[in-house]
């Protein structure tokens, strides 16, 4: 039996849930390993972003909106984070969220 200390649970929709300027700065508030700038909870994939704010405490919005994300993706994240996940994982070929504002960029 593995022994998993720490877990938490995601939720993979798709990145038309943040705004078309979003998709271009959450690219750089990535964190970047070689450079070590960025947040380093969130993460760039092939096809999108996983933001890990649950795991930050409440100031994640603050840190987010140093890199201009918009109010309306901080909002559809918290909306994730208050149905019970720890995590968002925003990727191209997920379902959109209904109830969920999204844009088509």
């Amino acid at each position: 039996m593995l022994k998993i200390t720490e877990s938490y649970r995601t939720a993979v929709i798709s990145t038309a849930h943040v705004t078309a300027a979003d998709s271009e700065r959450l690219p750089i508030a990535c964190f970047d390993p070689l450079t070590d700038r960025g947040l380093n909870w969130v993460h760039g994939t092939q096809y999108g972003w996983i933001v890990r704010a649950g795991m930050r405490g409440n100031d994640w919005k603050e840190e987010l909106r140093e890199y201009d994300i918009s109010e309306e993706a901080i909002s559809n994240i918290q909306t994730i984070l208050d149905a019970g996940y720890d995590s968002v994982h925003f990727d191209c070929d997920a379902e959109l969220v209904d109830g969920m504002p999204a844009w088509d960029w």
